[in-house]
């Protein structure tokens, strides 16, 4: 009987606890953007802060969260600008790929963070604004990682928008050749010739190419990247240095980076003051400065 007791004053204390935790733990989401070209990535940052100074606190997070949609810790919900919520587009999430986790240790002030992809998880088209909610949730025991934080935090609201891509002075039948191309990029064989094709197209079609260029998918991307390369028109080089890197789950994919940093190696020094000042806050730059001063010495200089 006794024993009885002081478990049940331990169950009773350790929700206390939790109540108290789940008060100093906060959620918040952000879009890097207002507004999304139509088929674009729409990163979805979702940070978890700690505000108290106690014990340090374990976390556990899906691996896979972005791919298991609900079924993974973090819950999001999206309304379109009519009201209506969208539904989950995300095909066959599997209730298996739930067992792979990582953790995170909090203390006071820190935080982690997680990315899912708006477009992968609701297909919103073009319209807004489209109102986000969200919050991180964790119920199950796991004995390996035990003891771990349980509970809800608090929910998390963003908004963005969808818009088409802008075409600038194109009239419909260049328009049409366009997206063709950029359909052609996907494929390996036809690949090369549309980079040409398009690149031959120049500074008439730049606002639909750094449109474009914010497109999911990642032969496009590195397409428009060797042609943007091509053309060298300097109002490219910051678009090209903001290019989305990132696919899913925060991995950046290494293909994509190199396409990246050919392109604005082709600008040579002339890229330099706008890199070394973005690389303050992205070391993903750093390979790309190195290399564009190594090719500016003169030749003796390299020759050992």
């Amino acid at each position: 009987m006794t024993k009885r007791t002081c478990m049940t004053g331990f169950f009773l204390a350790v929700v206390i606890v939790s109540t108290a935790w789940s008060q100093d733990i906060q959620l918040s989401c952000n879009c890097d953007q207002k507004e999304y070209v139509a088929g674009a990535v729409i990163p979805l940052k979702l940070s978890v802060t700690r505000k108290d100074a106690g014990e340090p606190l374990t976390f556990l997070v899906h691996f896979m969260a972005d791919s298991l949609g609900n079924l993974s810790c973090f819950k999001v919900r999206c309304w379109g600008p009519d009201g209506k919520e969208l539904p989950l587009q995300l095909r066959n999430p599997q209730e298996g790929m739930k067992q792979h986790i990582r953790k995170y240790t909090l203390t006071g002030g820190s935080e982690f963070s997680e990315t899912i992809d708006l477009l992968t998880w609701f297909h919103p088209p073009i319209g807004g604004p489209y109102k986000v909610k969200a919050f991180y949730e964790w119920t199950d025991d796991v004995e390996k990682y035990a003891p771990h934080w349980k509970g809800r935090t608090n929910a998390a609201a963003c908004e963005f928008s969808v818009r088409g891509v802008d075409y600038g002075a194109l009239d419909e039948a260049s328009r049409t050749k366009l997206n063709n191309l950029l359909n052609k990029l996907r494929d390996s064989r036809k690949r090369p010739a549309a980079i040409q094709e398009l690149a031959a197209m120049g500074r008439p079609a730049l606002p639909a190419f750094h449109d474009s260029l914010q497109l999911a998918d990642l032969n496009i991307r590195k397409g428009l990247l060797r042609v943007l390369a091509a053309i060298k028109a300097p109002e490219s080089l910051p678009v090209i240095l903001n290019c989305p890197l990132m696919l899913r789950g925060n991995m950046i994919p290494q293909d994509v980076q190199k396409t990246r940093d050919d392109a604005l190696c082709a600008y040579g020094e002339a890229a330099l003051p706008l890199l070394e000042t973005a690389a303050t806050k992205d070391e993903t730059l750093k390979p790309a400065i190195v290399r564009i001063k190594a090719e500016a010495k003169p030749q003796e200089e390299r020759t050992p």
